[in-house]
C-alpha cells in the first residue's frame, strides 16, 4: 500500500546539475605610478651654466658670403704687386696716401686717413734691392683681415662689416696722428683689423650662452691676441725692436671696433622656426638701420677729434 504524503508536505526541489564556475574577468593591469618605476640609466646631454640638461636642437642663423673680406684682401695684395714694380713707384705711393700728421693736420690732406689703410710695408730697401722679410706686414694683416672678417662678416653682413672696418681704420689713422710725431709716416691695415678683433670680441661677448664653451674660447684667444700685439708695439716704441709699430693706430682702431659693435652690432634672439618644427632660427633684433643715429654721433665725435687736433697744430 502506498502511503501519500501529508498534505501541508511540500514536494522535495530537484537539485540542478552542477555547473562550472564561471570564468572570473581578468582585472586590468594597474599602470605603476612613475616613482614606482625603477630609475633607468638617462642618455648624457650637455648641461647649461646652471646645472640644468639641455636639449640639443636644431639652430639656424640667416648669414652671407665674407664677400666685403674676400675683396679687401684682393685689393691690399695687388696694391702690393704693384709697388713691387719699380722703387719710385712704390715711393710716389707712399708720399701721396700714407698717413702722415703733418700732411694731414697743416696741410689738409685728409684722404690720408683712408688710403693709408691699403698701404703696406715696401718690399724694397732704402737702396731699392728687393726685400721680402718686408711682406710680413702685409702678411700678417692679411692673414688676420680673413681669418677674423670671414668669421664675423656673415653674421654682421656686408654693410655693417664695411661700415666697422672703415670707420675702425680711420679711427686709428686719427688717433695715430694726433698723438705721434708730424713727421711719422704710417701705413698698413693694422687698425682697422684691430677694430675687426674688437668687433669679434664684442659680437662673442654678448652671445656666450649661445656660443658655449667654443665661444668662450675664442674670446680668450681675442683678448690674448689684442693684449700681444699691444704688447710689442709698445716694446717696439721703445725702440727695442728693429720694426717701429703705430700702436696709437692700433689702440684707436681697437676702441673704434668695440664702440660701433657695441651699439650697431647684430644682437641675435633665438625663436621657433616658422618653417621647420622644432627647429630654432636666430633673429637680429638689433638691424643696421637702428643704429644709423649711432653711427652719426660716432663720426661727428671723430670730426670733433680731428678738429681740435688740427687747431692745437696750428
Amino acid at each position: 500500500m502506498l502511503n501519500d504524503p501529508p498534505p501541508s508536505a511540500q514536494p522535495p526541489t530537484p537539485t540542478p546539475p552542477e555547473q562550472p564556475a564561471p570564468p572570473v574577468p581578468a582585472q586590468p593591469q594597474r599602470r605603476p605610478h612613475p616613482l614606482e618605476l625603477k630609475p633607468s640609466p638617462r642618455p648624457t646631454v650637455a648641461a647649461s651654466a646652471d646645472g640644468m640638461p639641455r636639449q640639443q636642437v636644431m639652430l639656424h642663423i640667416p648669414v652671407v658670403k665674407p664677400t666685403v673680406t674676400v675683396i679687401l684682401v684682393g685689393v691690399m695684395v695687388a696694391l702690393f704687386l704693384v709697388r713691387a714694380v719699380s722703387p719710385e713707384l712704390d715711393s710716389q705711393l707712399i708720399q701721396c696716401c700714407a698717413n702722415n700728421g703733418e700732411k694731414v693736420l697743416v696741410e689738409g690732406e685728409y684722404l690720408r686717413l683712408f688710403t693709408s689703410v691699403f698701404l703696406h710695408a715696401s718690399v724694397f730697401t732704402p737702396l731699392g734691392d728687393y726685400s721680402l722679410g718686408n711682406s710680413l706686414h702685409l702678411v700678417f694683416n692679411a692673414y688676420l683681415l680673413y681669418l677674423v672678417g670671414t668669421s664675423i662678416e656673415p653674421y654682421f653682413g656686408h654693410t655693417r662689416f664695411k661700415l666697422i672696418f672703415a670707420l675702425a681704420g680711420i679711427t686709428g689713422s686719427i688717433v695715430s696722428v694726433a698723438l705721434s710725431d708730424l713727421s711719422t709716416y704710417s701705413l698698413g691695415a693694422s687698425g682697422a683689423v684691430f677694430g675687426l678683433i674688437g668687433a669679434e670680441a664684442v659680437f662673442t661677448y654678448r652671445h656666450r650662452k649661445l656660443l658655449g664653451a667654443r665661444g668662450q674660447a675664442r674670446l680668450r684667444w681675442l683678448v690674448s691676441l689684442g693684449v700681444i700685439n699691444l704688447i710689442f708695439g709698445a716694446v717696439s716704441g721703445l725702440g727695442l725692436g728693429g720694426m717701429r709699430i703705430d700702436n696709437w693706430a692700433h689702440i684707436g682702431g681697437l676702441a673704434g671696433g668695440l664702440i660701433l659693435t657695441w651699439f650697431i652690432g647684430p644682437d641675435l634672439t633665438l625663436k621657433r622656426h616658422p618653417e621647420r618644427e622644432g627647429a630654432l632660427i636666430g633673429e637680429d633684433v638689433n638691424p643696421l638701420r637702428r643704429g644709423y643715429r649711432a653711427i652719426s654721433l660716432y663720426v661727428s665725435a671723430l670730426l670733433v677729434i680731428l678738429i681740435v687736433a688740427v687747431m692745437l697744430v696750428r
